[in-house]
């Protein structure tokens, strides 16, 4: 249950199953499965964005933490060389016709938001399969590498449908960095909203949906305004100490909300201003 559970991105359900499962595996002596859990458990915190519980439960059992240490790698802002790493994983993991392994370091490829392989690579994920995992994950690279926003959203609309939120977070996230980039500020800010919201229902917090959310900063006048509606001050009252017009006011905190990834005061207040600068 707790493998269904990260899978879908239910990451409390998924912590929860997880120490539950670790729990039994010690209770009737069965230390390796309860390593496999604990990897399972550190994906977890990863997906939270909490690396420093991920590095305290990897290093609480045995076994491989590249990928560990490549979320954190990214996390710290030294993307490159782990896209580069993975890249040549995945291509070396189809070669060989490893699937599998193939398709769980693309998502993580997906998560960590970096540069996706050859649309080539992705349609040699799929030569004769039906998998509904794999087909989807070869038309999420095909639609991101192809820089393509609708497409993007409709895949994310196929992920929402087969309840993978981690997934469908992270196609939204994309389409709103590729509409923000094509000039569609609107359609741009109404993806984020969603991936926020898939994210939120899941508790995530991965580097494709934190990249997107600050790869438009706020402007000095917009974090103003920001701070005062974050205080509780009303529209008329900003307004008024900044000599706007109310509409004015109004149009700087539907971008402000655009940008963060809020739908309102209430959040604004919430997440604060941090992830604007």
């Amino acid at each position: 249950m707790g493998h269904i559970a990260l899978a879908a991105g239910d990451l409390a359900a998924a912590e929860e199953w997880l120490l539950e499962g670790i729990s039994g595996c010690e209770v009737v002596g069965m230390p390796y499965l309860a390593d496999v859990i604990r990897g399972e458990l550190t994906q977890v915190h990863l997906l939270a964005g909490d690396l420093a519980r991920a590095r305290e439960s990897a290093l609480s059992r045995e076994g491989d933490l590249t990928m560990i240490d490549a979320w954190i790698e990214v996390s710290e802002g030294r993307g490159h060389s782990v896209g580069v790493r993975l890249l040549d994983d995945i291509a070396a993991c189809v070669g060989a016709g490893d699937r599998y392994s193939a398709a769980m370091l693309l998502q993580s490829l997906i998560e960590l938001d970096l540069p996706l392989p050859p649309v080539a690579i992705a349609d040699r994920l799929v030569e004769g399969v039906d998998s509904p995992l794999l087909l989807r994950l070869a038309e999420h690279v095909r639609a991101g590498a192809g820089g393509d926003p609708a497409a993007l959203l409709e895949v994310a609309a196929r992920w929402r449908d087969e309840g993978q939120t981690r997934l469908e977070a992270a196609a939204l996230a994309g389409a709103s960095r590729l509409l923000r980039a094509a000039g569609e500020g609107r359609a741009a800010s109404a993806a984020q909203a969603r991936a926020e919201e898939a994210a939120r229902a899941g508790g995530l917090s991965t580097p494709v949906l934190r990249f997107a959310r600050a790869s438009e900063p706020l402007t000095p006048r917009e974090r103003e305004i920001a701070s005062m509606a974050a205080a509780g001050a009303a529209s008329k009252e900003i307004a008024a100490l900044l000599h706007l017009s109310v509409r004015t006011v109004d149009n700087h905190l539907q971008r402000i909300y655009g940008k963060l990834g809020v739908t309102g005061r209430a959040e604004l207040a919430r997440v604060g201003l941090d992830q604007g600068t």
